[in-house]
Formats: C-alpha cells, sequence, structure tokens
C-alpha cells in the first residue's frame, strides 16, 4: 500500500481497466475503431454509455491529474445548495441515523452543507492538495485518500453515502462502489450525480460538450448504464432522473461551443480547470436567464424522458435497516 502523498486518482481502484471494456457493464466495445493510443470516446454497443478508450494507465492519470487539471474551489454558492439540499432531503427520509460519507469530496463544500443540517460527515478525496484546502477550513470534518484508509481509521459504517460527480473520473468505478457499500449499514441510501451521456446536449454537441472531456472524464454514463454499474456493485435502485444540476445548460453550452473549440485548440485538449464562478459560468447564467422562460416546457419533457444533462440516481444496500454495529436503533426503528 502506498503512501496517501504518493496515492495517483487511480489509486482508489482495485485494478486499472487495461481492456477495452465498458466501465458501466461489462460489455466488449470493439477497440480496433479507436485511433492508436489517442483517447477517443467510444460508445458502448451494449449500455450506450461514452467511454475513453484506450483506458490511461494509473502513472498516466496521475501526471495528468499533477499537472493539467485543477479544481478551484468556491465554497458553498447558492447554486450548490440548490444543488444539494435535496440529495440531503432524501437521504433524510432514507435513513436511519446521521453518520455519512462522501466518496470524492474535493475540498469539502458538501461537508460542510451536510453538517450544517446535523450530519456527522467523514469523506474521501484522492487529491491531497484538495485535502489540504479542506483541512484548512473544516479540520474538524476527517478526510482520508481512500476507503481503505476512512476504514483504518475508524470510519467502518455509514448511514448514507453521496457520490457527486466521481465515478466519471475513475477507470474501475465499480472497484470503488463496492468499497463504499461494504461500509454502509444494511438499507443505507447513496447518492450518485455524474453528466449524462445520453442527454440531448451530449448527443448534439459532441466533443463540444462542456463535459466531453478526457482524461479527466472516462466514462460519460447513460441511465441504463450507471443503473447497471450500481446493480453490479450490489445496490438496488431506489429512483433514476436527470436535472441541469452543474451543467450550464443547454443554450449556454450551445453558445459557449464556438468558444470552447478555440480555447481547446490554443491550451490543448487535455487541460482542464473547474470552477463554479468562472466567467463561463458567469455568460452561461446570462444566457440561461434569458432562454429559460421560452424553453421550460421542452426542457421538463426532457427530463422527465432522462435526457437532461446530469444523472441523478439514489440507490441502496440491499436489506431492512437494522440495530446498528455498535447496537444503536436506527431513528426509524426507534419511533416503532
Amino acid at each position: 500500500m502506498q503512501a496517501e502523498a504518493e496515492r495517483s486518482p487511480a489509486g482508489l481502484i482495485a485494478a486499472s481497466v487495461a481492456c477495452a471494456r465498458c466501465p458501466a457493464c461489462g460489455a466488449d466495445i470493439d477497440m480496433r475503431r479507436a485511433a492508436g493510443n489517442e483517447l477517443s470516446m467510444r460508445r458502448c454497443p451494449s449500455c450506450r454509455s461514452l467511454c475513453a478508450l484506450p483506458f490511461p494507465s494509473p502513472e498516466e492519470l496521475a501526471a495528468y491529474y499533477n499537472s493539467d487539471y485543477s479544481v478551484i474551489d468556491a465554497g458553498l454558492t447558492p447554486r450548490r445548495r440548490a444543488n444539494w439540499t435535496p440529495l440531503l432531503e432524501k437521504a433524510e427520509r432514507l435513513a436511519g441515523l446521521r453518520n455519512g460519507i462522501e466518496i470524492g469530496s474535493s475540498t469539502g463544500a458538501f461537508l460542510r452543507l451536510a453538517t450544517e443540517r446535523g450530519w456527522t460527515m467523514a469523506g474521501v478525496e484522492l487529491d491531497a492538495r484538495a485535502r489540504q484546502a479542506h483541512a484548512r477550513t473544516s479540520p474538524d470534518i476527517p478526510v482520508r485518500a481512500t476507503v481503505e484508509a476512512a476504514r483504518e481509521a475508524g470510519i467502518d459504517h455509514a448511514d448514507a453515502a453521496w457520490v457527486l460527480h466521481t465515478i466519471e473520473h475513475l477507470p474501475d468505478p465499480e472497484a470503488v462502489l463496492r468499497e463504499t457499500l461494504d461500509l454502509m449499514t444494511p438499507g443505507a441510501p447513496i447518492a450518485v450525480t455524474t453528466p449524462n451521456g445520453m442527454s440531448l446536449e451530449c448527443r448534439v454537441l459532441g466533443p463540444l460538450w462542456e463535459w466531453w472531456t478526457p482524461p479527466a472524464h472516462l466514462t460519460l454514463f447513460s441511465p441504463r448504464g450507471a443503473c447497471l454499474l450500481l446493480e453490479r456493485a450490489g445496490f438496488e435502485i431506489v429512483s433514476v432522473e436527470t436535472r441541469r444540476g452543474d451543467s450550464s445548460g443547454a443554450a449556454a453550452n450551445a453558445a459557449l461551443a464556438p468558444a470552447r473549440f478555440l480555447k481547446r485548440r490554443l491550451r490543448g485538449e487535455r487541460q482542464q480547470r473547474s470552477s463554479v464562478s468562472s466567467v463561463t459560468q458567469r455568460v452561461a447564467a446570462c444566457i440561461n436567464l434569458l432562454y429559460d422562460p421560452i424553453s421550460n416546457p421542452l426542457r421538463g419533457r426532457l427530463y422527465r424522458h432522462h435526457q437532461g444533462p446530469e444523472l441523478v440516481i439514489v440507490a441502496r444496500r440491499p436489506g431492512p435497516r437494522t440495530n446498528r454495529p455498535d447496537g444503536l436503533e436506527t431513528m426509524g426503528e426507534a419511533a416503532r
């Protein structure tokens, strides 16, 4: 086991996926259609998820995340609160006690919001820079580099889990979800958000879509693919929906596509900077302010048919909510 500082972004996974196999459903993907060693997003013939093939090695991912990729934390913005609060509310309806864990906690904004609502939280985050930023703002909320490290630190059960815009970054998300399942109490819910590879925006804009960004995003899951992934990891699906979420929106994506094309040509395809307060996001907000009143009816229909840009899947660990390992009853059991 490597030391935490030496772990690459692929360190959460048990083994790198080296073959052309869909991370969502496990189906084979014809590698003959991929261009040499250059990353190419290919549709899985079975679940229709988009996969970046050939998958980078753990060393290549480590080099990428330590150079071209960066996340700028904007804290708990009103938009983040609006996106995350429903995920917390649903967990509060489904969970027993309020011990939660977030996989891929970044700089800890969601952890802080959950703590505000009375949750006792822990996080898992591979990026040492993100963990350091979190430690400066919320040192009382523990964050470890891996699920295994969290377990070794005594974080050995959770009444709910959140995996927010994380599975698309992992070569083997099933392994991470299985590790998370092992931490969860019977009946505990898990909320997963991820870009929707079958959204209208993705299918129309293709490589110019804001979330079509290999090697940062290795898999753009279809609704079916994401559900199959969770079921293969041992979860039962509770609900599936799509929404705008963290996306810039259809009109903004289309309007900004030419600028995105020029930016990628000048800076390179691999360079990614993510910020919820960037100039691009502010421009997108202005475009949506004008366009949304016109598009609301159409957007509502698209989202109901699972064609919105962000997937939100709630699942649960099988089994009824039972007495916790420490002997404490869940809130549901105590109420009965």
